[in-house]
């Protein structure tokens, strides 16, 4: 394996560190390559497959997505963006790159932008709002987009507060309900992930009570919830919050990150 870069975001005002771009070298460890200020609350940022883009959040009350040019180690704003929400949490790309999307988690609700051709997001063309609550009310106080996860031309949004998940269809940038997984009362969906080899699976960890949960797709499109898998031991009496889902490139392997 060689050097990889990647990206560490953090919350912050525009005058500390929001970003850093680091470099994990096999043979040397880890190394700095760039530090960035001006940012507020950057906490979740993607970078485009293809163009020099960098998209990031900035998770406050009036929440917005950035893009940024890179160019050789520095970054040059390219646009700022309202989501029209609050706490923007999670980015990602449509499959065809042609829309980005915004899951904001205090308003309970996602927002579709479209692309030009430079990826730069000119255009707010939709957004949906969820209503609803959990049991927790700690937590679940009300709705809470967590995540915008896209697969297969469809957009997944885990709502923690609600304990669904609501399947999205894009219509040209208007959004669709097509379909709704419901979890356990209680467990608060967070994170998606699905298997490099096998599209039909889908993976989701919940934060609330520590569990990843696998459906499978038939060719109907029904999906069928097959695995519940406890992430923390029996009799573990601590405190605990799940995180971030990820498959291994090779597939062998499905990491889960833990607070607590």
């Amino acid at each position: 394996m060689g050097s990889q870069s990647f990206w560490i975001s953090s919350y912050a005002s525009p005058e500390q560190a929001g970003l850093i771009r680091c470099c994990f070298n096999p043979e040397k460890g880890f190394e700095t390559e760039g530090v960035y200020t001006g940012f507020t609350n950057p906490s979740y940022v993607l970078e485009h497959p293809e163009l020099p883009v960098l998209y990031s959040v900035e998770e406050k009350t009036e929440g917005a997505v950035c893009a940024w040019e890179i160019d050789r180690g520095s970054l040059k704003l390219l646009t700022w963006i309202s989501t029209d929400g609050a706490d923007p949490c999670y980015l990602s790309l449509s499959e065809d790159k042609q829309w980005l999307y915004a899951a904001n988690y205090s308003s309970g609700s996602v927002t579709c932008f479209r692309l030009n051709e430079s990826g730069i997001p000119n255009e707010r063309t939709d957004q949906c709002h969820h209503w609803g609550s959990g049991p927790r009310k700690d937590w679940q106080e009300t709705a809470h987009a967590h995540c915008a996860f896209t697969r297969q031309n469809r957009l997944f949004v885990c709502d923690l507060g609600m304990d669904e998940i609501v399947i999205y269809e894009n219509d040209w940038g208007e959004l669709r309900v097509s379909g709704r997984l419901k979890t356990p009362a209680g467990s608060g969906p967070r994170h998606l992930a699905i298997h490099p080899a096998h599209p039909e699976l889908l993976y989701c960890v919940t934060e609330l009570d520590s569990t990843v949960l696998v459906w499978k797709e038939d060719e109907s499109g029904t999906f069928s919830l097959i695995q519940q898998i406890p992430m923390i031991p029996m009799g573990y009496s601590g405190d605990n919050t799940a995180a971030a889902i990820r498959f291994t490139e090779n597939g062998n392997n499905l990491l889960v990150s833990h607070r607590g």
